[in-house]
């Protein structure tokens, strides 16, 4: 996804006060700093899993699981304005730290770091 068009997407999430937004597997290096504008957003989606069950011939049921993720170092601190966010899924991304501002989500029931380059985890979210 093209920088220009992520910027579009996310005025559009604040202009219509979206609740969701769903950016994964869009293969974005950078959250732009203007994420902050989506101030109604309760989910922020920036990697998931999804599966998929299939009847095979030979082998019967199947279960095929696809990743979606991006390609993310770092969040912009601008992430800690979202303070109505419940839900954050960052897993399948390339996040070698979390800051401890994190923490300012005071709503965040729920935070998947799952498949990232993580060398540690800030006391201060662990729990």
């Amino acid at each position: 996804m093209l920088r220009s068009e992520l910027e579009e997407l996310i005025e559009q999430a604040a202009r219509e006060e979206w609740e969701e937004l769903d950016l994964a597997g869009k293969g974005i290096e950078v959250l732009p700093a203007t994420i902050a504008k989506c101030k109604s957003l309760k989910r922020l989606i920036l990697g998931k899993i999804t599966e998929r069950k299939y009847y095979n011939s030979y082998f019967g049921w199947q279960t095929e699981y696809k990743f979606w993720g991006n390609r993310l170092k770092t969040l912009p601190t601008e992430i800690t304005e979202l303070t109505n966010l419940q839900s954050l899924d960052l897993r399948n991304n390339s996040l070698s730290a979390i800051p401890d501002s994190i923490t300012r989500l005071t709503n965040l029931q729920s935070l998947d770091l799952r498949n990232n380059s993580l060398s540690a985890i800030p006391d201060s979210i662990q729990g």
